[in-house]
């Protein structure tokens, strides 16, 4: 063989390389932005991190060349996702480009179906604390003051099942046999909200759930997913039923937005439609915590239907672990894989047994949702 042709062999070997690791790493984003949107997640933002696992940092051109997104989105995108604290950002001095990293908090092993058990713990003492000082200061006749106690102490609840769940997790990871120990070792309770009409809050108490959406969508619960989803989601989780026409006067968004909001937050059994005799319309969020546990399960379920997919990037990419001894790209996503197989059985249990349970308690208490 001669010297070109050892050259040549050596480009094309290094082509195949490049190209399957590049194939392999836009298929795992694909995984990811598919879960992301499923749960009604920012699918941009979800694109960019999903980027972020496998790169340790990335320039906007980069990001361009990876997603085929106009770098006016890119840059918007990347000032939501550093404002929120997901991505950092540094100035190159040498190249005089700006290079992005993942935060340190970001999951990168798991979809972060679990959440982190001390941030957790911290909103649940906030709510608890907010809930004490409305107390306090207003009247519980004062209108819609004992509805929204209501609703504080659902999302408590939601908070401290969340809680519950995270740890579990943590702690099946600890059982190599997969025999994990049960999910719910204490009654689940479902409280759900009654409704005789959308609830109207005293104009005294406006200011109170002004700060307590503002809570909501910057932190834990309600942090990824987009500003609009983030923002009805909130004013569900505090008034749980209400009308498009509502979310028009409370927020700037559009109609076609929020139409379009309601239709996902529907379809992915959030909320519920109630059709009276005369329109308008209203939506409902009996239970924060079942639409939190729908959401669960469902996610899951997505999951589960990735897993042949990505039992097959595995494979490929392990058949050619020797070539890419050291590759950092190779190495992050062979982390990455390892770690979501490593959570499919958890899930699977977790799935079985919240299904069996919600669907218990709905043919005991006749519950909606």
């Amino acid at each position: 063989m001669t010297k070109t042709d050892q050259i040549s062999k050596s480009n094309s070997h290094e082509n195949d390389v490049s190209t399957l690791l590049f194939s392999s790493q836009q298929q795992i984003v694909e995984f990811i932005q598919d879960i992301s949107n499923y749960r009604s997640q920012n699918s941009k933002e979800s694109q960019i991190k999903a980027y972020l696992i496998f790169n340790p940092v990335l320039t906007q051109d980069q990001f361009k060349k990876l997603t085929k997104i106009s770098c006016g989105t890119i840059s918007e995108t990347l000032k939501e996702l550093t404002k929120k604290k997901e991505i950092n950002v540094e100035l190159n001095k040498s190249t005089k480009k700006y290079e992005y990293s993942l935060n340190s908090s970001y999951s990168k092993t798991s979809l972060a179906f679990a959440q982190g058990e001390d941030s957790l713990t911290k909103e649940i003492i906030f709510f608890q604390k907010k809930r004490n000082e409305i107390l306090q200061k207003f009247e519980p006749s004062t209108s819609g003051c004992s509805f929204l106690i209501d609703r504080l102490d659902q999302l408590i609840h939601t908070y401290e099942f969340l809680l519950n769940f995270s740890a579990w997790t943590n702690e099946c990871l600890k059982y190599s046999d997969k025999r994990f120990p049960p999910l719910i070792t204490k009654e689940i309770i479902l409280v759900q909200s009654k409704f005789d009409k959308q609830i109207d809050l005293d104009p005294s108490l406006l200011q109170v759930e002004r700060n307590l959406i503002n809570h909501l969508t910057n932190h834990q619960i309600l942090r990824h997913h987009s500003e609009i989803t983030a923002e009805i989601l909130a004013y569900f989780y505090l008034r749980g039923k209400i009308t498009q026409q509502k979310i028009k006067e409370l927020t700037s968004f559009s109609n076609g937005r929020i139409s379009q909001t309601f239709k996902e937050l529907e379809n992915f059994h959030y909320i519920r439609k109630i059709v009276p005799r005369k329109r308008p319309y209203h939506y409902v969020m009996p239970s924060i915590l079942e639409a939190n546990i729908h959401l669960l399960c469902e996610s899951t379920e997505k999951l589960l239907s990735w897993q042949e997919r990505l039992a097959e990037i595995q494979r490929n990419l392990e058949n050619r672990a020797e070539i890419f001894l050291n590759n950092p790209t190779f190495n992050k996503m062979s982390h990455f894989l390892n770690g979501i197989f490593q959570f499919i059985p958890i899930y699977k249990k977790a799935h079985k047994e919240l299904s069996e349970k919600i669907n218990t308690l709905h043919e005991k208490k006749g519950l909606l949702m």
